[in-house]
């Protein structure tokens, strides 16, 4: 984990972040960024403004995460996303403490899981199993090897099956 001495703050994203969050996503991610099949599935979702994240350091934002309303089958859920630290910070503990964030207060909103596409490697260090294949699915092409979900309740998880749905919440 980073430095608990070093000043820097986890604090909800607002709109004036909005330009910077865009740039430190395109430098994390890149540019095919919105081509993935989660970015799909989230260009028809809402996003759960109350999980919209960031750290800033030094009144620099230099990690960002959000969420995004799903249906998987006819389960509520999260899909989290996208995830990104700035380049220069990485491998340093700023989006594993981002993400416990997210992952907390998720379940203080009341959701069951959250679903992502993503390394096991990285986000199992936080509780997130790989999903059996064709348990869950994406209209869009995505490796079923990297479909990983994480139970926010006593449930493991393995309820949660079909295809995942971007939610409109709004109205």
């Amino acid at each position: 984990m980073p430095n608990s001495s070093t000043a820097h703050q986890v604090r909800s994203a607002s709109p004036d972040d909005t330009h910077k969050i865009s740039d430190l996503l395109d430098l994390s991610l890149g540019p095919g960024r919105h081509t993935r099949a989660a970015a799909r599935v989230r260009e028809n979702a809402d996003e759960c403004t109350a999980l919209a994240l960031v750290i800033e350091l030094d009144d620099r934002i230099i990690a960002t995460c959000s969420c995004s309303h799903v249906l998987i089958g006819a389960e509520e859920a999260l899909l989290l996303g996208p995830l990104a630290v700035s380049p220069d910070l990485k491998n340093k503990g700023w989006g594993k403490m981002l993400l416990s964030e997210t992952i907390d207060k998720a379940r203080e909103l009341g959701f069951l899981s959250i679903c992502l596409v993503g390394d096991e490697d990285y986000y199992g260090r936080v509780g997130f199993k790989k999903v059996p294949k064709g348990q869950i699915t994406f209209d869009h092409p995505v490796d079923p090897n990297r479909i990983l979900i994480k139970a926010l309740s006593d449930s493991d998880g393995a309820a949660v099956t079909g295809a995942v749905r971007g939610v409109r919440v709004s109205t």
